[in-house]
């Protein structure tokens, strides 16, 4: 333990050695009118808790390591290009990010990463968006519990949507979308998928720019390298319909109002024990208490498919609230904290003599300094606590990271 804390000292010493350096080196300032913008940055991240185990509990690797905790340096590099033709604008970004852990090497990976982007607009009143995007992040280890794996999620998108106004306030809204999840292991709870859907609306802007729309969306899907299994019900494929309200209420120059109220309804393809249905929602009020000061609060409810022995998804409750106190052009301090309850619903091929549920806390404050345009660092501490009705799933971990970033 003696080492690690000692370790992570030499880390962050190391790390505002990097800042500095940032600071005496002159630099060309990015600008947000460039067609070409580069971006580099390095940070350093500690987990005491990397597997989110039960306290006392130590995890034997094949590797022979044991430790709890290690520290992850994360160094990349984003390219951007952004180009306007009339009323077309063209984007593309592009990122490099080398992830190497100091114990765990194991679960080093480069992850490539683009977004290709084009706003169309045909006229004024007919616009809208086109894209392709991949992402790639190591599953964390709140879910995925296969200790001593690397599981990589690459989640590639595929988006068309359009926004037509002919009669002022009034929007026809719609669009469709391919989604295609894979993990490199393999993860029953939340297996790799292909989607694709499809969603229409119609929505109304005030003269104060508040809006109220509501919008019907379908979705088919199809389960990746999972063949049919009647034993332990698992499926192929699922479909999606649901539908939502959604007003943004613009109620003060200091306040507003976002609130999404919806019903999700999933069939399973051959198990009906697979399907699920529930309300979801999200409340977002934002509140610029002070010059300097920004309230967020955050209710929301969720349902995401979770497919194991006694259940087939989750609901997840939480509650959020993140201050802001912008200290000055260049420091800003913010904070967070959320509580959730995850509860494990719905019928598997097992009955459980108890459901499973999750309280979950966690808090944590940020600051960013931006001492010039093209130079930004973050430090960040955080704490997160988990007990659930099946104490293999409880955990407590810590976490501090510093980065440091130099736009070109």
């Amino acid at each position: 333990m003696v080492n690690t804390k000692k370790k992570l000292f030499q880390t962050i010493r190391f790390g505002f050695a990097v800042v500095l350096t940032f600071l005496n080196a002159s630099v060309a300032c990015a600008d947000d009118e460039d067609v070409f913008n580069l971006v580099v940055g390095t940070n350093y991240y500690y987990d005491s808790n990397l597997f989110k185990l039960p306290s006392g509990t130590t995890p034997i690797l094949s590797t022979g390591k044991s430790n709890r905790s290690d520290i992850l340096t994360s160094t990349d590099a984003l390219l951007s290009i952004d180009k306007h033709y009339s009323l077309q604008e063209f984007s593309l970004t592009y990122q490099l990010t080398s992830n190497k852990y100091q114990t765990f090497n194991f679960l080093d990976f480069v992850s490539n990463e683009y977004k290709l982007n084009w706003l169309w607009a045909i006229s004024p009143d007919l616009t809208g968006t086109l894209y392709t995007e991949k992402k790639e992040t190591l599953a964390s280890f709140v879910d995925f519990r296969a200790l001593g794996k690397q599981n990589i999620i690459t989640v590639e998108t595929k988006n068309f949507d359009f926004d037509y106004s002919p009669y002022m306030n009034w929007h026809l809204i719609g669009g469709y979308s391919k989604v295609t999840s894979q993990n490199s292991q393999v993860f029953i709870q939340q297996t790799s998928f292909e989607s694709d859907r499809f969603n229409a609306g119609l929505k109304y802007v005030f003269n104060s720019l508040s809006s109220l729309s509501f919008i019907a969306r379908d979705s088919t899907g199809t389960y990746l390298n999972q063949p049919l299994d009647a034993v332990n019900l698992l499926d192929t494929g699922f479909n999606d319909k649901s539908e939502e309200l959604r007003g943004i209420w613009l109620i003060s120059g200091k306040s507003k109002l976002d609130l999404k109220i919806g019903y999700l309804e999933r069939q399973s393809n051959n198990f009906s024990q697979r399907s699920f249905s529930g309300n979801t929602g999200t409340l977002v009020y934002q509140w610029d208490a002070l010059p300097k000061t920004s309230l967020i609060f955050k209710l929301s409810r969720r349902l995401d498919g979770y497919t194991d022995s006694t259940s087939s998804y989750a609901v997840l409750d939480s509650f959020d609230f993140e201050p802001t106190w912008t200290i000055s052009p260049k420091l800003m301090v913010k904070g967070n904290a959320e509580i959730s309850r995850r509860s494990f619903l719905g019928d598997g091929p097992q009955i459980a003599s108890s459901r499973r549920e999750d309280q979950s806390s966690s808090y944590g404050v940020s600051a960013t300094w931006t001492p010039r345009d093209s130079i930004k660092t973050i430090i960040q501490i955080g704490h997160e606590n988990r007990n659930s009705t099946n104490n293999s799933f409880d955990y407590v971990s810590d976490s501090a990271s510093i980065s440091a970033q130099l736009d070109f």
